[in-house]
């Protein structure tokens, strides 16, 4: 903890044993001293020499423990004075890259110094960062000791860099198949689709669909698909169809005289000859006599002859 050109000071941590009974202080491995305090000064030292100091713990029953891990110091020149400059670390990278909007904390630096230990808390940091703009931020550091060396001045870069513009459009994929055959009657729910986005991700639940489907009524139906991610792309449309069709017609066959199936609404007549509705085929002489087989093939269509 303090150093001069013929002494070193140390200190360490109490140990917490009832049956403490003293600490042994090592000089390059060769006991120098015994005390109960947690610190001592080595003198009679040699100028601008290095020396390795340890201590370990005796119990009260003369049990000492493994010397502890040994704490290097070099004692000053004869004239004493402090002429070596504190040394400064960062910690973490020398530097480091944001995206605007990012946050930033400073992760900082240590400093040591040859006499003054450990420094850190006296580092003297000097810069902005602004992290709402983009552009390279320099943070500036320094610290000096108590003889008023002044540590080289180190530095870390932080680079902000732009959002980039999004101007990707979103893709939408149907759930399902894009055609659906369906006959009149039937129930009919939409499967729906999904959308996916390079920056928002899953965005399948701001999907908007329009277009309707009716059952109930033969035709050709659209549904479609669109959606729009944060930056205002919009998806390209994805539509499905369903196509709805009439139930297949029962074909009905009546053989009768022709002017049963005129009365029947089966054939008009014109004339003395009677034709067959829808296809307007001639059944022959209008009366009771002249029969013939008519199919409905459709819904108030006849043809003559016998169901296909």
């Amino acid at each position: 903890t303090n150093i001069t050109a013929s002494s070193i000071s140390i200190d360490w941590d109490a140990v917490a044993d009832a049956d403490l009974a003293d600490y042994s202080v090592y000089k390059n491995g060769v006991l120098y001293t015994t005390t109960t305090a947690t610190s001592v000064t080595v003198s009679g030292l040699t100028a601008e020499t290095a020396y390795n100091l340890s201590v370990s713990a005796t119990d009260l029953t003369g049990n000492e423990s493994a010397e502890s891990g040994a704490a290097q110091a070099t004692t000053l020149a004869t004239s004493g004075a402090d002429t070596v400059k504190p040394v400064i670390s960062l910690t973490g990278s020398a530097t480091i890259n944001l995206t605007e909007g990012d946050s930033f904390t400073d992760p900082g630096a240590t400093a040591n110094d040859n006499v003054d230990g450990d420094i850190s808390a006296n580092i003297a940091a000097s810069g902005t960062v602004n992290t709402a703009t983009a552009g390279t931020y320099t943070v500036s550091y320094n610290v000096s000791d108590a003889a008023g060396n002044s540590a080289d001045t180190l530095t870390r870069t932080v680079v902000v860099a732009a959002v980039t513009a999004d101007t990707v459009k979103p893709v939408i994929s149907l759930t399902g198949s894009a055609t659906i055959n369906l006959t009149e009657g039937d129930s009919f729910t939409d499967t729906g689709a999904t959308a996916n986005d390079n920056v928002d991700g899953d965005i399948s639940a701001n999907i908007a669909v329009s277009g309707s489907v009716n059952t109930t009524t033969a035709g050709t139906y659209t549904l479609s698909y669109n959606v729009s991610d944060a930056a205002g792309n919009s998806a390209d449309t994805v539509t499905r169809t369903v196509i709805v069709t009439a139930p297949a017609y029962a074909c009905t066959e009546t053989t009768a005289s022709n002017y049963a199936h005129v009365q029947a609404g089966r054939a008009t007549t014109t004339g003395y000859y009677a034709y067959a509705v829808g296809s307007g085929e001639t059944l022959g002489l209008y009366n009771i006599f002249y029969t013939s087989t008519l199919s409905e093939t459709s819904a108030n269509y006849f043809e003559l002859g016998s169901c296909p």
